[in-house]
This record gives C-alpha cells, structure tokens and sequence, in this order.
C-alpha cells in the first residue's frame, strides 16, 4: 500500500472495496474523514481528489464520503455513538470498521488487523 499520512481513504478502504466487490449492491462502504487522530486529516475541499486517486467512488456506488465528524468524546456523531454503543473509543483511524446489517444493526467491529474476520462478519450479515 501507499505509504501516506491521511487517514480517509487509503489502503485498508480500498482494500475492503475491492476484497468485498463480489457483494455488489448489498455492500456501501461510509468514509467518515476526523481531525482526532494527530489532525492528520486533509483539508475537507481536497479529500474527494484525494479519495478519487485509490479508486473509490465518494458518492455512492459502493463507496460513499461522509461529512468530516468527530468519533469520540462529547462531540462524537450520532452515528458514531451509534456503532460503538457504548464501547470503547476508536484509537487511530483505521482501528475501527463497523459491519451493519440489512436490519441497521451492528453485526461487529473490527481493526485493520482482523480483515478476515471483518470478511466472515460481511458474508454473514449480506446473506441475511
């Protein structure tokens, strides 16, 4: 992978983009940009280009680029709060990838370092 410092849409995204593309339609990856780790974060007008030189779309069609947002602490986004539901807080930008059932419900967290895992949970959850 491409050795960078910005956390919105590198390897580990990609990687799931392209891992889980047998999922088509059933699978929308949310990109959710945040200055909390080491405000490492782009410039919010560069991060579509950004995103867009790895391949992935950021409007919909698999891939979606959100609002940059706050995951933890009192200003943390809903949907944050949401997925971590009361666990602990995300420690670096890639430790934390949700898988979301058709149901809206959280079928399971996972870090960079558990991608086969995240891929077992993703089977599970599309074939629902």
């Amino acid at each position: 992978p491409p050795r960078h410092r910005h956390g919105t849409a590198t390897a580990p995204p990609r990687h799931r983009h392209g891992r889980h593309g047998q999922h088509g339609s059933a699978l929308e990856i949310l990109l959710y940009p945040s200055d909390e780790f080491g405000r490492q974060e782009l410039p919010t007008a560069q991060i579509p280009a950004f995103v867009a030189k790895f391949g992935l779309p950021t409007d919909g069609g698999g891939c979606t680029l959100m609002a940059k947002v706050e995951v933890n602490g009192g200003r943390e986004d809903p949907v944050w709060a949401f997925l971590k539901a009361g666990g602990k807080d995300v420690s670096w930008n890639f430790a934390a990838f949700f898988v979301v059932g058709k149901d809206g419900q959280v079928v399971g967290r996972f870090s960079s370092r558990e991608l086969d895992a995240c891929g077992e949970a993703l089977a599970v959850a599309v074939a629902a």
